[in-house]
C-alpha cells in the first residue's frame, strides 16, 4: 500500500483521443497501472496511475491539461470479500472513498486499487491495522 500520484486529464469526448494519448505514453515508455474515464457531453475525464507520473505529466502537460493528485494504492487479492473488508475498515473509521476504480493483474490473483480519499496516510494508518 501506498501514496501514488494520480494523473486527471480533461479530454476531448471524440474517436480517437484516447489512442492519441495512450501513443504519448507509450512511446515515452510510461506504463499505465490503472484508470478510468468518466465522460460528459464535449469532454471526459481520464484518472490514471501510470509506472512514472513526473514523467507523463512532462510529456502529456504540453498538449493536455493534467492535474495531479495524490491517491492511495493498495495491491489486494482477487477474491471474494477482499473490496468488502477493505471497504468496512475504512467506513468504520469514517472516511469516505470520494472515488474508487480498480484494474487486476496479469496473473488474475491480484488486483491493484486506487482510491481518492480526503486523508491517504489516515487511510493507509487504518488499513495497516489488523
Amino acid at each position: 500500500m501506498q501514496i501514488v500520484k494520480q494523473l486527471s486529464i480533461l479530454m476531448e469526448n471524440h474517436p480517437g483521443v484516447l489512442s492519441e494519448l495512450t501513443n504519448v505514453l507509450a512511446g515515452g515508455n510510461i506504463n499505465v497501472v490503472a484508470l478510468t474515464m468518466s465522460d460528459s457531453v464535449d469532454q471526459g475525464i481520464l484518472r490514471m496511475v501510470t509506472d512514472d507520473p513526473e514523467k507523463a505529466n512532462q510529456i502529456l502537460s504540453g498538449t493536455y491539461d493534467v492535474r495531479e493528485t495524490d491517491v492511495l494504492r493498495v495491491e489486494m487479492p482477487n477474491n471474494p470479500g477482499s473490496l468488502a473488508s477493505f471497504s468496512s475498515k475504512l467506513g468504520s473509521a469514517k472516511i469516505n472513498m470520494e472515488y474508487i476504480y480498480a484494474s487486476t493483474g496479469q496473473d488474475g490473483k491480484h488486483t491493484t486499487v486506487i482510491i481518492k480519499v480526503p486523508d491517504p496516510k489516515k487511510a493507509m494508518e487504518v488499513l495497516s491495522r489488523e
